[in-house]
């Protein structure tokens, strides 16, 4: 392993580094180029900086020669046949940066920039990389050139970009016949004479990346972002192909699977031309002559405009607006971008078909890729657990006044407090009582949990003292935050994170006057987590893998009770032997005279404990309110002390 502050010896010009963590190479490309390194099969370089670094050209030179068979069968491999004519001078041209050996030579938190090839890969020839910055790395001069930043490489969360190829026939700005995981691919170039393919990469396998900005261009330009390549959990967006013959935007003749492509231009194709896509969204490109979205596509549950149709319709396919967050603006290298995760009622969700490699794989946000039974249409699956931020006491979003102390009339009614209008304002009747409440209810009496509460106070009247209160069923109230407000109109903000409730209710004590009191505004903000019908929170269901649309809500989990039951006992529904039950530890567990007893117990619970000693008679209830204890809870019959036979029965409730 070759690290910063290290020796290294065996590299292209044999030399030391001590102290240093750069490795500069020595252009431009031709008989006395120097590569930056060269890298041995299992040899690890780790976070250096290799810039500068070129390779000889098709005429020969270079202070490094290598014989093809020197490398071993690992490397020749790895080589077009195509390419094979002449190992010597073809090795001496490709990797201007690093030429690693074999697929074990590992490249680590490095910045790979600013080297350049006569062949192919211009930042780096062959190897594995990991966490590294490949950047303005280039190829040109050849026929056939290819991989301005790399070439049959393996790549693991990195950033190429910048990367460029110039040839008569030029492939892959960023990377050719390679294969990329969590990457980022941004402005990324191929310019070819006759042909330019796969601006951003080239016969290339893409897991999880994101291509932006890149571009082919030549008299004939295919795939501004990817050309012959396999893409799976892909966001493609602002890529161009421009040319005489120019075609598909950002994808070309390749495989799409659970893509986004969006604000892609071409002459043909604006985002895809001759591909497969499957649970994609290509929507919202240009094309200049035909095809906006797509040509020559077979899609499978894909979302697309126009709805595909004869042999281009592999059924499952919807045209409707996927409903981005922000689709953005412009498209091809102008495009501004958006945020294409999809909207709450987005018809993309829920219209894909689930594949194995979906089991347990992140979105390319890192959400599991299904969240609820089946998966979404593009890169993004909705995330139906993020928190929707809103005011939730405002009638807009369901908030209900459910009674108020006084108010002056209707041009100052109590609902002026949560018009959203902070030029209104709620006036008291003449001569307040000493506490002025108004309490309010969130949309269909959900729980929600809180964030924060805002008052915006009035003039001239102001009101002064006042509480924050919240409550689970309006009959018992409990403080969250209380103090005196200022004789002021600018909002006064209050935390109340970490509260949960389905009522809130503002208290005002005291005012500036006897005569009056006002107030402008109250919001409460926060969130009201989705729930089934039933009333089962959608986080509790997907973390035991089950659907949220209720289907499963009643019915048996295997083991005699429903999921239903299984939620309000807090056991899982999965496992036939975790259920709601009692243990009798005895007398001797007792710390007391009497029978103690134990059960599993959850956070939120409370229970109801009764006993019998007939199992023909009713149960009595000894205790209907014990707080849950978890992970087990243990309740002592003080009254059984008695000789006989006793009968246990716990009952479980969510706590309000």
């Amino acid at each position: 392993m070759v690290t910063p502050s290290w020796s290294a010896t065996g590299c292209t010009t044999q030399a030391e580094w001590r102290d240093v963590t750069s490795i500069v190479g020595s252009g431009p490309k031709g008989a006395q180029a120097v590569r930056g390194v060269y890298l041995v099969e299992g040899a690890a370089l780790v976070g250096f900086t290799v810039t500068q670094g070129a390779t000889s050209t098709n005429e020969g030179g270079g202070l490094l020669s290598i014989v093809g068979t020197d490398l071993g069968d690992a490397a020749r491999g790895a080589i077009p046949k195509s390419s094979q004519k002449d190992q010597g001078s073809f090795f001496d041209q490709v990797g201007g940066g690093i030429f690693a050996a074999g697929a074990g030579a590992i490249v680590s938190n490095c910045i790979i920039s600013g080297n350049a090839a006569a062949d192919m890969g211009g930042g780096v020839y062959y190897g594995s990389l990991y966490n590294c910055v490949l950047s303005g790395n280039s190829v040109s001069g050849s026929f056939n050139a290819m991989g301005g930043g790399a070439y049959s490489a393996t790549i693991h969360h990195s950033t190429l970009e910048g990367n460029t190829v110039e040839g008569d026939s030029a492939g892959g700005g960023a990377a050719a016949f390679s294969a990329l995981f969590f990457c980022t691919l941004n402005s990324n170039a191929v310019q070819g004479v006759w042909m330019g393919q796969g601006g951003g990469a080239y016969e290339s396998e893409l897991h999880h990346c994101v291509l932006r900005g890149n571009s082919a261009s030549g008299e004939n330009a295919f795939g501004g972002a990817v050309s012959a390549g396999t893409l799976r959990n892909c966001l493609l967006w602002g890529n161009e192909a421009s040319g005489i013959a120019a075609a598909g935007g950002a994808v070309f003749d390749s495989e799409l699977t659970s893509c986004t492509v969006v604000g892609n231009r071409a002459g043909f194709g604006g985002g895809v031309y001759g591909a497969v896509s499957e649970n994609s969204i290509v929507y919202y490109n240009t094309a200049s002559e035909s095809g906006t979205n797509y040509v020559d596509v077979l899609f499978f549950n894909s979302c697309s405009d126009p709805a595909p149709a004869g042999p281009e319709d592999g059924g499952g396919n919807i045209s409707d607006p996927p409903l981005f967050k922000d689709a953005g603006s412009g498209f091809g290298l102008q495009y501004q971008p958006g945020d294409c995760r999809l909207q709450a009622d987005s018809p993309c969700i829920h219209a894909g078909t689930n594949q194995d490699w979906m089991v347990g794989a992140p979105d390319l946000e890192d959400n599991p890729r299904i969240l609820e039974g089946v998966v979404d249409i593009g890169a993004y699956e909705f995330d139906v657990l993020a928190p929707v931020i809103v005011n939730l006491v405002a009638p807009s979003n369901g908030g209900v006044l459910e009674s108020f102390t006084s108010e002056y009339g209707s041009s100052y009614a109590a609902a002026r407090v949560t018009d959203e209008q902070v030029t209104t304002y709620w006036l008291s009747a003449r001569y307040p009582a000493p506490t002025q409440a108004f309490v309010y209810g969130f949309a269909e009496g959900k729980n929600a949990e809180l964030q924060s509460a805002v008052i915006y106070n009035a003039a001239p009247y102001y009101s002064r003292d006042f509480r924050i209160e919240t409550s689970g069923d309006g009959a018992s109230w409990t403080t969250v935050t209380a103090g005196s407000l200022p004789a002021t109109t600018v909002a006064q903000e209050f935390d109340l994170s970490g509260v949960s409730a389905r009522k809130v209710r503002l208290v005002i004590t005291s005012g500036s006057g006897s005569m009056y009191w006002s107030l402008r505004e109250f919001e409460v903000y926060g969130h009201i987590p989705p729930v089934t019908e039933a009333g089962i929170p959608f986080a509790w269901l997907i973390r035991y893998g089950l659907p949220t649309d209720g289907s499963v809500d009643h019915q048996d989990a295997g083991d005699g009770f429903t999921v239903l039951e299984h939620y309000i006992a807090g056991t899982d529904p999965t496992d036939p032997n975790n259920f709601l039950h009692v243990r009798v530890a005895g007398r001797d567990a007792a710390p007391a005279p009497g029978i103690a007893i134990c059960w599993p117990s959850a956070t939120g619970r409370v229970y109801t404990v009764s006993r019998t000693t007939n199992l023909l008679q009713e149960f009595v209830t000894l205790d209907a309110d014990v707080p849950a204890d978890p992970p087990e809870n243990t309740y002592v019959d003080t009254t059984a002390t008695a000789e006989g036979l006793f009968f246990y029965r716990i009952r479980a409730r969510l706590a309000e």
